[in-house]
């Protein structure tokens, strides 16, 4: 394999990585009724770890959602935007996979599902969190001082979904990524209600751009002429 096609293999191979661990780690903390704190320090810990890892090789996305909104800012092309959803998918039903193999047959792999028939509050929660996380990214991501950027990114996501776990995981599940969901619902055959974790997402991401462009652009400074 020469040079070119391990440059190109490299963030792919990086999504991957960071999203198996991502979904291993969480789904593991869930099914092992950890505790909702349990389960959200999860999610810090591991998210801290897989952005501070792979932020310089891939950008750090592990979500579709966040892919989205990079190719939607054409900081990723058309055909990397596609791959790295592919690759996201593919991690998340590798780690549900994995992780049944590990706790056994007939694990539930906590599936991200509305909390007592709450669809309507489920949706509008995802798409509450989702804004918060893609704010939370954009802001500190496309800071200008790209060091103290990337310095604080890891924690900031890490933090922002604990977060969000921590107050929605009892009514929706906080899943906030569409990957989150694919993989527990392939192993376990329930799509019922992954539309909403999907179309969810995207709204609460494309929230997050526009208030991001709309603020960005009021700090713009003045060009000044003479």
């Amino acid at each position: 394999m020469d040079n070119e096609k391990k440059k190109l293999l490299k963030p792919l191979i990086a999504e991957f990585i960071g999203t198996f661990a991502f979904l291993y780690v969480v789904t593991a903390a869930a099914v092992l009724q950890t505790g909702l704190l349990g389960i959200s320090i999860a999610h810090l810990v591991i998210f801290t770890v897989i952005v501070y890892s792979f932020q310089t090789i891939s950008g750090a996305h592990f979500n579709p959602a966040v892919s989205l909104i990079f190719w939607i800012r054409k900081q990723i092309n058309t055909k990397s935007f596609v791959e790295y959803v592919a690759i996201q998918l593919t991690a998340s039903v590798f780690a549900s996979f994995t992780l049944s193999i590990t706790l056994g047959k007939g694990t539930n792999l906590a599936p991200t599902l509305p909390a007592n028939g709450m669809v309507q509050e489920s949706f509008f929660l995802e798409i509450l969190l989702t804004f918060i996380l893609l704010c939370v990214i954009l802001f500190v991501s496309q800071s200008h001082n790209r060091q103290i950027s990337r310095g604080l990114l890891g924690i900031a996501i890490g933090s922002t979904i604990a977060f969000d776990v921590f107050f929605g995981a009892p009514i929706s599940g906080a899943s906030m990524n569409p990957a989150r969901t694919f993989g527990p619902a392939v192993m376990n055959l329930n799509f019922e209600y992954f539309y909403i974790y999907v179309i969810a997402s995207l709204i609460g991401g494309l929230l997050a751009l526009s208030v991001f462009y709309l603020v960005k652009e009021k700090n713009q400074p003045k060009n000044n002429k003479a």
